[in-house]
């Protein structure tokens, strides 16, 4: 699988934005149809930050992890909006935003956007 580069500097690590592009996995566990969204994104060039995002649709179970430490957690069984917007703030020295936008589609399936410092970063589909 050939890894992301950013599209402004063509680079794996972002020179002008100072931020590790898009180094990580994602996965998609539909062949046993359990739903499940996964991704490992690092960001930051000084301070690198580990970001953790874990979805399952059908359970109704999210959980997105920095460093290890859960950043937001939730369950909704029912009537799960077609939008959702999760934002938060990682490093001490260097504040870094991110932004994680949750699309539902209409029966099954989800987009996720992962934007840092207002910047989208990557696109994670599922089906």
């Amino acid at each position: 699988m050939q890894e992301p580069v950013c599209q402004d500097c063509q680079q794996g690590l972002c020179q002008a934005r100072g931020i590790l592009f898009a180094k990580g996995f994602f996965s998609l566990e539909s062949r046993n149809k359990s739903y499940r969204m996964k991704f490992t994104l690092e960001v930051g060039e000084v301070e690198k930050h580990r970001i953790e995002f874990n979805y399952n649709q059908l359970a109704g179970s999210l959980l997105i992890n920095v460093d290890m430490q859960p950043v937001c957690k939730s369950v909704r069984l029912l009537n799960e909006p077609v939008h959702e917007v999760y934002r938060f703030v990682v490093g001490q020295m260097v504040k870094t935003e991110v932004r994680i936008e949750k699309w539902r589609k209409q029966l099954f399936g989800y987009r996720n956007c992962v934007y840092v410092d207002d910047r989208l970063l990557q696109v994670f589909e599922g089906n």
